[in-house]
């Protein structure tokens, strides 16, 4: 009779956290961690700001803020949370690591609503977390100077104001273009193609800012989503063991947004989801999921520019970096009614 045994498994914790953030490779990707966080604190006003000239990125936002524990909690859940609970992107999970080496470091800086002064900042050093093999720490001190104050007013003469909450802002970020590479277009469509229904949903804005390597500025100002305005089309779902319940709600796109979509090679409005969950894919990164499993015509029908929606199933699961689907029977079956409704 075989004699069971067990051995223990360690890990080294430092690049365990460093692993989390090579889930999302590029600064942009990071971007859109941060914004997603501000949208489920309820933020109605983000701001994105990059300076690549200065190396420096930083996200702020109005949304509910974080307090000292709360902060404690994600970060001590944050290899068993990938934010994929159907109903809410959800808030904290391993993207708040995103920006972890891609910068040199970064700061969380927030302020639960239920107070106006109590600001803490954590600090996030790439090369000490490495370091660490066996607990992390992570430091924390109180930000005693500043006050939250919507219209940008204090009352207290040793305190700024500052309208947000939060704020994530990383320094010497990576000079690799690839890695750290930030286009302001990019942004703002990368936004609106993923987290358009809970922008609708909080009425946000959002201002970006960009300042390339040269020291030009490109500033796209109240950034707002908005509804499918185009023609409909009729709506249609299919039904399958693995995937459940596919669902398309599609529209012929407005002629002023096809030909701009067709000029950049972007469809910023055909989005694919799962029901359920207010997450979407761009078109581009479903494509990447997809792989060969839809062939070439259908890839450049879906990338003219001509229809605009969402396209939804049921049982299929995001992966936890939010950049595509989980890749199995389910969601082979959701391309397979793709192509049938194609």
């Amino acid at each position: 009779m075989a004699t069971k045994q067990s051995f223990a498994v360690n890990h080294h914790q430092g690049r365990a956290l460093l692993l989390i953030g090579e889930m999302y490779p590029t600064v942009p990707l990071a971007l859109f961690e941060a914004v997603q966080n501000a949208l489920d604190g309820n933020a109605s006003r983000i701001e994105v700001d990059v300076n690549l000239k200065a190396g420096t990125v930083a996200i702020r936002d109005n949304g509910d803020g974080v307090t000292r524990s709360g902060l404690k909690d994600a970060l001590s859940s944050v290899l068993v949370s990938s934010k994929t609970e159907k109903g809410k992107l959800g808030q904290f999970g391993m993207g708040l690591l995103a920006l972890l080496g891609k910068c040199e470091y970064f700061t969380f800086t927030s302020c639960h609503k239920s107070s106006a002064t109590d600001y803490s900042r954590w600090t996030f050093e790439t090369e000490s977390i490495r370091a660490m093999s066996d607990t992390v720490t992570i430091p924390v001190s109180e930000v005693n100077d500043l006050i939250c104050n919507s219209k940008g007013k204090s009352n207290q003469p040793s305190k700024k104001a500052v309208w947000w909450r939060t704020e994530v802002s990383g320094f010497n970020i990576s000079p690799d273009k690839l890695v750290g590479g930030v286009d302001a277009d990019d942004i703002r469509d990368g936004i609106i193609s993923r987290f358009s229904l809970k922008m609708l949903e909080n009425d946000a804005s959002i201002r970006i800012r960009v300042t390339s390597k040269k020291g030009g500025t490109i500033v796209h100002d109240n950034v707002k989503a908005r509804l499918f305005c185009g023609k409909a089309l009729e709506a249609r779902t299919y039904r399958g063991e693995k995937a459940g319940i596919t669902s398309f709600e599609l529209y012929m796109a407005p002629r002023s947004t096809r030909n701009a979509g067709a000029k950049a090679n972007k469809v910023i409005n055909l989005q694919f989801g799962i029901a359920g969950d207010m997450f979407r894919v761009p078109a581009g990164e479903f494509l990447k999921s997809a792989g060969d499993m839809l062939p070439d015509p259908i890839k450049k029908g879906l990338m003219l520019g001509t229809l605009e929606g969402v396209i939804l199933a049921d049982k299929c699961k995001l992966h936890p970096n939010r950049k595509g689907f989980v890749v199995d029977e389910a969601f082979a079956e959701f391309c397979e009614h793709l192509l049938e409704w194609y």
